[in-house]
């Protein structure tokens, strides 16, 4: 009699204690900022959130304009945008694209102690822009040499209007490599080898990502090409 109110007791104290477990679990959740590419779409987009809702994380989304992420006037905007609303995040995961913007973000104030570069980081160099176009917008064919001209000429353009250095992109490839790939945080890099999008030798020597390759797989298109390898590195990411 006495053995099974002992054992009553303790099974009720092991649920109180799985309940109390429950509790604290929901209050120190992780915080994820979860940035996409250019024009990806909701049904895109969630499915990299199943990923997060599995493991009891509901990240937060960033929306924004390509212009933003491609202009001096974009990024202008951003910066306004982020720095009059700063936030803290765990971690931040940005897509593609998503790269330049969390610069403004980082640059604005914002904070994140992990950043998980999903086929990227980006800079807003004119070969990397022009590789993009050439990937992923490129319906009437135009030659590199052509996109390279109407790149040029739109950045001109945008810093008259805006009276600023036309040399903001490497002022920005600069600030990228010293105040985003800031190295008391942990990064890691999920890519491809071969992608032409992606310009990995812009990283200064000094700063070391680790970093997991996909063999095969098209620009931000990780999840889609290996779906176990991409939630096994991002779970482990995670619980680092």
């Amino acid at each position: 009699m006495i053995y099974q109110k002992n054992l009553i007791c303790t099974k009720k104290k092991a649920i109180i204690i799985k309940q109390f477990k429950n509790i604290i679990i929901k209050f120190i959740k992780m915080k994820v900022l979860f940035i996409p590419w250019f024009y990806a779409k909701p049904k895109n987009i969630n499915k990299y959130l199943q990923l997060y809702k599995k493991k009891g994380i509901n990240p937060d989304i960033i929306n924004y304009r390509p212009v933003d992420a491609l202009f001096y006037s974009g990024h202008h905007s951003l910066y306004n945008r982020f720095k009059k609303d700063k936030k803290d995040y765990d971690m931040v995961h940005c897509v593609s694209g998503g790269s330049l913007v969390l610069y403004n973000l980082i640059k604005g104030g914002w904070t994140t102690n992990k950043i998980i570069f999903d086929s990227c980081p980006m800079f807003p160099t004119l070969d990397c822009t022009v590789n993009y176009l050439k990937e992923n917008n490129n319906k009437m064919n135009l030659s590199e040499e052509t996109l390279s001209k109407i790149v040029k000429n739109v950045w001109h353009l945008d810093s008259i209007i805006y009276k600023c250095s036309n040399n903001y992109a490497s002022q920005m490839l600069d600030d990228y490599n010293n105040i985003v790939l800031d190295q008391s945080r942990k990064m890691i890099i999920l890519t491809d080898p071969d992608d032409k999008i992606v310009q990995h030798n812009k990283i200064s020597k000094d700063i070391n990502i680790p970093t997991v390759y996909f063999k095969n797989s098209k620009h931000a298109q990780h999840l889609r090409s290996n779906p176990e390898k991409y939630e096994k590195a991002l779970e482990a990411f995670i619980n680092e």
